[in-house]
């Protein structure tokens, strides 16, 4: 999204998407509402899409992830944001269940609300240098020289006031870090959960196994729950090949089906420069 102070934005939309393109080669649409203009780039996984944004009682949508509660009714989880915003107003985000950043555009009270969900799955920036920018990744700010950006914090909205560019933030849920508990089995429940919630009426699953720790217990669940899936694995410099035969073994033994990739020294050219000119995003600079 772009609302500047003037009017500098809205020549150079085309170029501007040309930084941004990469992040969602299947669909652009664009927006001109009132003085904002809203980019969005689609990376169609499903088959099925949502174009944005998504437009409700004179607001505007665009997001960024996915919701695990009950649709009510809706065919797309894009389609249950804006209703709850009306009906509940900010608070609505405090129910939701997923991983997502979004923005909405209320043209009602002249108001952008940033929305970060509780671990700031999806990374969404802002600035306020010239106007309002935002976006969900950094490459437009360097496009547009402006230097002066932020991340949206972990479970933060980020209110601006479309006509004087004054900014609230609100934190909108919180862990309760006294709770603790000596058995893991509680540990293990949530985190079968969450991925059984992940993984529920979808076709098509693939894991990306490494001989990493996090892969492997991924692997584990996943044989747990009984779904199905395939695999695939990446026997680079960085692996630990015995691990990963052990683990494809495993697989094997399930009847889960197996791709050992072994690169070229062409293809590992490749994949360096892909690594190269893709935007890091690292958890562990989140506060």
């Amino acid at each position: 999204l772009l609302k500047f102070s003037d009017n500098s934005g809205f020549c150079i939309f085309e170029n501007l998407n040309s930084s941004l393109k990469k992040r969602g080669p299947d669909h652009t649409s664009v927006e001109f509402v009132q003085g904002n203009l809203m980019l969005h780039n689609l990376l169609d996984i499903s088959g099925h899409f949502r174009t944005q944004p998504v437009y409700y009682k004179n607001s505007y949508l665009l997001y960024n992830g996915e919701l695990y509660n009950d649709l009510r009714g809706n065919s797309c989880d894009t389609d249950l944001i804006l209703p709850l915003y009306h009906e509940q107003g900010l608070s609505f985000v405090r129910d939701l269940d997923g991983e997502y950043s979004f923005l909405i555009l209320d043209l009602n009270t002249n108001m952008c609300h940033l929305f970060s969900d509780r671990f700031s799955t999806k990374p969404i920036y802002y600035s306020l240098e010239r106007g309002l920018t935002v976006s969900s990744l950094t490459s437009p700010f360097t496009f547009l020289g402006l230097r002066d950006y932020e991340r949206v914090e972990p479970s933060t909205i980020v209110s601006v006031n479309l006509l004087t560019f004054e900014l609230e933030r609100t934190d909108y849920s919180c862990f309760e870090l006294s709770d603790s508990s000596e058995d893991v089995g509680i540990f293990f429940k949530a985190l079968e959960e969450s991925v059984s919630k992940r993984v529920r009426d979808r076709g098509d699953l693939f894991l990306g196994l490494s001989s990493g720790y996090d892969s492997g217990v991924l692997l584990q669940v996943m044989l747990n729950l009984g779904v199905g899936f395939e695999v695939f694995s990446l026997f680079s410099e960085k692996e630990d090949h015995n691990i990963l035969e052990y683990r494809l073994s495993l697989c094997e033994s399930h009847g889960i089906p197996v791709n050992r990739i072994f690169l070229s020294d062409s293809e590992r050219v490749f994949l360096k420069l892909l690594v190269k000119r893709g935007e890091d995003f690292d958890y562990r600079h989140i506060k």
